[in-house]
């Protein structure tokens, strides 16, 4: 969970192992709710991956999710084993959330 313009999101996937699995997400004005579900906020079974974590990162106003993919190229070796960090924008018309996936960001950059 974390805080961001005033909201705050959680973000939960489904059980499948080591699997990557897609990422729900609920919004609150307060930690103890009242929660509203949100679509599924990924694409491609969160891309391999399931979130882990997020951070907010007060330089940019961005929060970023720490993704673990596990055993991805090589299912063999799970010192192979990644992380993807991808942006979590938030629309500040509407509170929703979207992950995307970039195959390059700075994070400390501000959104435009």
């Amino acid at each position: 969970m974390v805080k961001h313009r005033g909201k705050y999101i959680a973000v939960a996937s489904g059980v499948h192992g080591w699997a990557g699995s897609d990422t729900k997400c609920a919004t609150a004005d307060s930690p103890l709710g009242t929660w509203t579900k949100q679509a599924d906020i990924s694409e491609q079974r969160t891309w391999s991956s399931q979130v882990s974590d997020l951070i907010y990162l007060k330089e940019s106003d961005t929060v970023m999710a720490l993704c673990d993919q596990w055993w991805i190229p090589d299912k063999a070796d799970i010192d192979k084993s990644r992380y993807l960090f991808l942006p979590l924008d938030i629309d500040a018309k509407t509170g929703r959330a979207k992950m995307e996936y970039r195959e390059k960001w700075d994070p400390l950059q501000a959104a435009k």
